[in-house]
């Protein structure tokens, strides 16, 4: 009797998790899951918005689902994609997480940059140019993953880009930021620092942004999914989406 009641108390408290979380179990049902990074995902007053935002619920829409979005930490994201049918954005396509999902875009497309503060005059060439430097970086971000690969070793690491503007703007206290352009942008605007205040001394990679599909999500829907974005990008939604956060790509 008593292992009964323990068991039905342990699947209580599961279920309580859960609903409580946001998270539906049901085998049916995709969980899609972001973060904030503005001006992909930005967070405001308990309301979601952002250029991924925008793209995601306009595609589940299409595609016959909830828009429902959950916010984890990419590392809780992560564990549920290995139990769940996931769909976590916006996460850039790596050469080391290709074969950990199914891939769905790109949805869109940043440039990683080295911002430096205006009064430094030197020029920048290369990337090694930058490798004596004192560079701020985003603990756990691809861009902190890129210079560590690469073998730099005068990393600073923080947990929020605001960190890096005003470490670089106001204290001196590190020589560069190495950050995705758009992120760079959207930091210095939301905390009030001017742009002129810096200066991006050498633009690195494009790098292509994605809707990661967990490997238990159905090929059919992955496919579905992909066809629903081309067919976004050629009525015109998609570059209206861009238009209203400012990263409208230029009309060839």
């Amino acid at each position: 009797m008593r292992c009964k009641i323990a068991a039905a108390l342990f699947l209580f408290a599961i279920i309580f998790f859960f609903s409580n979380t946001g998270i539906c179990l049901s085998s049916n049902d995709l969980l899609l899951v972001t973060n904030e990074f503005p001006p992909y995902t930005i967070i405001k007053e308990g309301e979601l918005s952002g250029i991924s935002v925008d793209i995601v619920k306009q595609l589940s829409s299409l595609a016959g689902y909830s828009s429902n979005i959950v916010m984890l930490p990419w590392k809780r994201a992560l564990k549920e994609s290995q139990f769940q049918k996931v769909l976590l954005f916006p996460y850039t396509r790596r050469p080391y997480r290709e074969k950990q999902f199914k891939w769905i875009g790109p949805i869109m497309t940043d440039t990683f940059v080295f911002a430096v503060n205006r009064e430094d005059k030197r020029n920048f060439n290369t990337i090694d140019d930058f490798r004596n430097l004192e560079i701020g970086v985003v603990q756990g971000t691809p861009t902190a993953y890129r210079l560590k690969k690469m073998g730099f070793e005068n990393l600073q690491y923080v947990i929020q880009e605001k960190q890096n503007a005003f470490k670089m703007v106001h204290g001196y206290r590190i020589d560069a930021w190495y950050v995705p352009e758009l992120i760079l942008t959207r930091t210095l605007r939301s905390e009030g620092i001017a742009f002129e205040k810096i200066r991006i001394a050498y633009k690195d990679i494009d790098v292509d942004m994605y809707i990661a599909a967990s490997l238990s999500v159905p090929d059919e829907i992955v496919t579905l999914w992909q066809k629903n974005f081309e067919e976004l990008k050629k009525s015109g939604q998609y570059r209206q989406i861009l238009k209203k956060y400012g990263c409208e790509p230029p009309q060839s």
